[in-house]
C-alpha cells in the first residue's frame, strides 16, 4: 500500500490544479473540499463515541469477570476464540489487533482504505484521459515529438485548431516562440512552403511544448497504460 500512497501523492495535486484551474471547476471543487471536511467530522464523532461503547463494555466485562471468575474461559484458547468473537463487532473502528500467541489480524480500515485508493486511481485515470479532447492531445504530442508539425495553411478546420491552440496555451502546456504566436502562424503567410501542392506550415516555427506539457504526456500514458486516441486531428 506505500506504492499507493505515494502515486496518489505525487498525481493527485497534479491532476487536482488542473482540474481546478478552469473557471467551471472553481467552484465544484470548493463545494466538494467542504463536503468531504464535514464527512470527515462526522465520521469522526461516531468513532469516538462507538469507542467509548467498545471501552465501556470492556471495563463492565472486567468487573463480571471479578464478580464471577467462572464466567469467562481463563486458558489461551478460550481467550483467543472470545475475541474472535467480538472482533467483528469492533472492525470499524481499529485496525489491526494482536491476538495471544503473536498472531496479528489486519482489520476492514485497511480494506477500506485500499478500495478507496482504487477508486482516486480510477478517478484520476478518467481525468487524465479525458482533460484533453483527442484533437488537443494529438497536438500536444504532435509538439512533443522530433518531427515537424505541418498543417495546412489554407484548411477549412482553422478555426477549431485555433480553439485548440489557445486552450493549450491557457493550461500552459504550450507557449510561443520569442514575438510569434497563434495568430502569425494561422493568418500570416509569412513561413508558407510548398508541400505536395499545398501551402503548410510548420507549427514548431511558432509554439514549443512546456515541461509542465510533458510531465502531462508522460503521467497520462502510465496511468492510462498508453491508451492513445483512434481518430486523427483534421487540422
Amino acid at each position: 500500500m506505500k506504492n499507493g500512497d505515494s502515486a496518489l501523492t505525487q498525481i493527485s495535486p497534479f491532476v487536482t490544479l488542473l482540474v481546478c484551474s478552469l473557471p467551471a471547476q472553481k467552484k465544484e471543487c470548493a463545494v466538494e473540499n467542504r463536503s468531504e471536511s464535514q464527512e470527515g467530522k462526522k465520521s469522526t464523532r461516531t468513532t469516538v463515541y462507538v469507542r467509548i461503547g467498545i471501552s465501556f463494555c470492556a471495563l463492565a466485562l472486567l468487573v463480571l469477570h471479578r464478580l464471577y471468575p467462572g464466567l469467562f474461559p481463563s486458558d489461551v484458547i478460550g481467550i483467543g476464540l472470545l475475541v474472535v468473537a467480538i472482533l467483528p463487532w469492533v472492525l470499524s473502528v481499529i485496525s489491526e489487533a494482536e491476538l495471544p500467541g503473536g498472531w496479528k489480524v489486519k482489520f476492514r480500515e485497511v480494506a477500506e482504505e485500499q478500495r478507496r485508493q482504487s477508486d482516486e486511481i480510477e478517478w484520476i485515470k478518467f481525468l487524465m484521459r479525458n482533460f484533453l479532447t483527442q484533437y488537443e492531445l494529438e497536438h500536444l504530442k504532435r509538439l512533443a515529438s522530433l518531427e515537424p508539425f505541418w498543417f495546412d495553411f489554407n484548411s477549412s478546420t482553422k478555426p477549431y485548431f485555433d480553439r485548440e491552440l489557445r486552450r493549450l496555451l491557457d493550461l500552459s502546456l504550450i507557449e510561443r516562440e520569442p514575438n510569434k504566436g497563434i495568430r502569425g502562424l494561422l493568418y500570416d503567410k509569412e513561413g508558407i512552403q510548398k508541400i505536395d501542392n499545398k501551402n503548410m506550415k510548420d507549427v514548431k516555427q511558432y509554439l514549443h511544448i512546456t515541461r509542465p506539457g510533458l510531465g502531462y504526456l508522460k503521467m497520462r500514458d502510465e496511468m492510462t497504460d498508453g491508451e492513445t486516441p483512434t481518430p486523427t486531428s483534421p487540422s
